[in-house]
């Protein structure tokens, strides 16, 4: 809903569900990339494993928390500020 089209999903524990509920993003217009943990290593584990992949600003959440924010203000905010 508010135009994010590319994900790293992280996984570890049965994450192959995960994987074959979400595919490749294709049939929700998306990309999704994968970003397999070798161990359960936390949220900034799970980013560091991504070695420079994303360039860009980017949000990380958590998959089981339910927000509702407006996160395209929040990363105009973050630019905005430097």
């Amino acid at each position: 809903a508010q135009g994010f089209v590319e994900f790293h999903l992280a996984i570890h524990h049965l994450g192959h569900i995960i994987r074959d509920y979400f595919g490749d993003g294709r049939s929700l217009q998306a990309r999704i990339h994968y970003v397999e943990e070798p161990e359960s290593m936390g949220t900034a584990g799970a980013v560091a494993l991504l070695n420079g992949q994303i360039q860009e600003p980017f949000l990380v959440m958590n998959g089981d928390i339910l927000s509702h924010f407006d996160a395209v203000a929040l990363l105009d905010y973050h630019a905005q500020a430097k």
